[in-house]
């Protein structure tokens, strides 16, 4: 009985099977985190997804017009979407803070989207707020 299983005495045998099993682990082990990190993105773009909604012209005008959120706080997003690179949606912003007749900061607010508008490539309309 001992002549039919040979290899198990064999030491090449047994470095086989240890390098395989290395193998095998080492497989489900890389495959088994790819299917964890697209599933993790998956779940991290469908949170980020909630963020990056942006809101409309009327649902902006509503919000600015309800007076919840400061001025200063709408000249900090406006500039945040400056420097972000949207220049539309701080335009957006700076108008709609105009349109407030107890606006404060009427000065500051009218050269900030006269500079967005440079920014933006509006050279005529720039010049007209400035």
């Amino acid at each position: 009985m001992n002549s039919f299983f040979i290899e198990f005495r064999d030491p090449l045998f047994s470095i086989i099977i240890f390098f395989s099993i290395i193998f095998t682990i080492t497989f489900f082990s890389y495959w088994w985190n790819k299917y964890k990190n697209k599933e993790d993105s998956k779940y991290l773009d469908k949170f980020l997804k909630q963020f990056q909604t942006l809101p409309s012209k009327d649902e902006l005008k509503v919000l600015i017009s309800s007076g919840d959120l400061s001025e200063k706080s709408w000249l900090l997003l406006a500039h945040s979407y400056y420097k972000s690179g949207n220049y539309e949606k701080s335009i957006e912003i700076y108008n709609e803070i105009l349109c407030i007749p107890s606006s404060k900061n009427r000065l500051e607010t009218m050269f900030l989207l006269g500079k967005t508008y440079l920014k933006a490539g509006f050279l005529e309309r720039a010049k007209q707020i400035f």
